[in-house]
């Protein structure tokens, strides 16, 4: 058999083979190569056989090849899986796919690498009718969540021409968490915290733990910033069993390592400090100090008792009594009673207990015992007898009780017997006051009448009167006495008897 001839002209190689005289046939083959046939256009072409006059033509239909790499996603974060589509188009037969990523090194080797449980690749088979060949290619979360924020590529093309290919751009999400609220709270108000998630591209549910288990959560999405939001609200009641120090974790609920922490300080308030015991005079003012602790903010405090008329009260009630809340520092507040001197003195009771306590929450309170004294005088002196004659004087006393400090006593004369007025001068020595010192509730003055002061006064009777300056209503008098003066005239003077009208004015 005689050899084929062949002819090229580049990348067209034509071969013909001799006559066939059993056939009466001339066979020919010319195969177009690659080359040539890149370089036209896409469209149908015709490809003409001439032997002498006779000819016949084919028709050629050029197609030109396409690798289009997509996502319904152009953004992802580190909570997702992704999914891209590798489409070859333009094919008459089925080719090899590459992968390759500038930021994700295993995907090249995933293709034919099964044991890469972090990609799964699905190659669809050639399809002759669209000539095309598609691949699904699914990265898993944990590749997504090993990568940093920014762009990432994903290139896919084929083996067969590494010079076609395409490029999908992803945009990688990284999710922080942010937890906001107080440092310290305690059980007097309601509290919330707020947790704020960025980098989602979703809604997602949002877990807060370590600060009880009975509290609502409200949370939303905002899709233009791709920021999730919840706010931690806590009941006041629901906060026994909590600990001094707490971590609140802020998370998804479907990647807990995406979280977020905020170290808080529940506080107990307490009364860390109050007025010990004490006893108050009607003549006194009386004032009591309450001091709490575990605050985190200024409170309202109240005083409740019997001295606390309309009690309980937290604000001043003019001429009763005054109230001072004081200033919140350091989680302390001290608040302060006055109570007035008119309001004791109505009191008609010898104690009292008040009570310091929080207007929101009554059950943190602190008591103090009162004592109440009421002002007591007595007057008594050291003779109900005197003769002037004798030169000697005479003493009165007056003790007054009920009292926790020194007051001033004033001795007056008292009127028995007649209108004559005579008077005594303390400046010649006629009488002397000594206001006496305060001690264990009481107090004695005493008032001296000299005997130079009564050898001239004339026979009678009389008597003095002692009070407390401040509060002239707490007052005694003295008995009478007798007063012996001997007669220069008895026609005269006998039957004559006086009194002082006002011995003495002192104080």
């Amino acid at each position: 058999m005689t050899s084929p001839i062949t002819a090229t002209n580049g990348s067209i190689v034509i071969t013909q083979w001799a006559y066939n005289s059993v056939d009466l046939t001339k066979e020919a083959e010319v195969v177009i190569g690659a080359e040539s046939i890149e370089g036209l256009g896409e469209g149908n072409y015709t490809v003409t056989c001439f032997v002498d006059y006779l000819n016949d033509t084919q028709e050629m239909e050029v197609i030109i090849p396409e690798i289009t790499a997509n996502s319904t996603l152009s953004r992802a974060n580190r909570l997702d899986s992704y999914t891209f589509t590798c489409l070859v188009e333009g094919i008459l037969s089925s080719k090899t796919l590459t992968l390759s990523s500038e930021n994700i090194t295993d995907l090249s080797s995933a293709i034919s690498a099964s044991s890469l449980p972090e990609f799964n690749i699905t190659t669809e088979a050639f399809d002759s009718d669209s000539n095309s060949q598609e691949t699904v290619i699914i990265v898993d979360s944990t590749v997504i969540e090993s990568l940093d924020a920014g762009n990432i590529t994903l290139t896919c093309g084929i083996s067969e021409d590494l010079n076609l290919n395409d490029t999908h751009e992803l945009t990688v999400l990284v999710p922080n968490v942010t937890v906001t609220g107080p440092l310290e709270f305690n059980n007097l108000t309601d509290t919330s915290f707020n947790c704020t998630i960025t980098g989602l591209l979703e809604s997602r549910d949002v877990v807060f733990s370590g600060v009880g288990t009975t509290a609502t959560i409200s949370d939303t999405y905002d899709v233009s910033t791709e920021t999730m939001t919840a706010v931690f609200n806590v009941d006041k009641d629901d906060m026994s069993g909590f600990a001094y120090n707490l971590t609140l974790l802020c998370s998804l609920d479907i990647e807990s390592e995406v979280n977020g922490t905020l170290e808080t300080d529940y506080l107990t308030p307490s009364v860390t400090n109050i007025t010990s015991a004490f006893t108050v005079s009607k003549l006194d003012t009386a004032t009591v100090t309450c001091t709490f602790d575990g605050l985190v903010n200024q409170t309202t405090m109240e005083w409740d008792g019997g001295l606390v008329t309309g009690g309980p009260a937290s604000s001043t009630s003019s001429g009763v009594f005054t109230i001072d809340q004081g200033d919140y520092g350091l989680n302390e507040q001290t608040v302060e009673l006055i109570i007035e001197t008119a309001t004791i003195e109505a009191y008609r009771s010898s104690s009292d207990t008040i009570t310091c306590q929080i207007q929101d929450d009554t059950s943190y309170f602190d008591t103090v015992d009162v004592t109440v004294l009421t002002p007591v005088v007595t007057v008594s002196e050291s003779a109900t007898t005197i003769d002037t004659l004798s030169g000697d004087s005479i003493t009165f006393t007056c003790m007054i009780t009920g009292i926790t400090r020194n007051v001033t006593v004033e001795w007056d004369g008292v009127d028995q017997l007649s209108s004559e007025i005579i008077g005594l001068n303390a400046t010649d020595g006629e009488f002397t006051v000594d206001q006496g010192n305060y001690s264990d509730n009481t107090q004695n003055s005493t008032l001296v009448l000299s005997g130079i002061g009564l050898k001239d006064l004339s026979t009678g009777y009389f008597g003095v009167d002692c009070s407390i300056s401040e509060n002239p209503s707490y007052s005694s008098s003295s008995n009478n006495i007798t007063l012996y003066v001997p007669s220069k005239n008895c026609s005269l003077h006998s039957s004559l008897t006086f009194n002082l009208k006002k011995l003495i004015n002192v104080s």
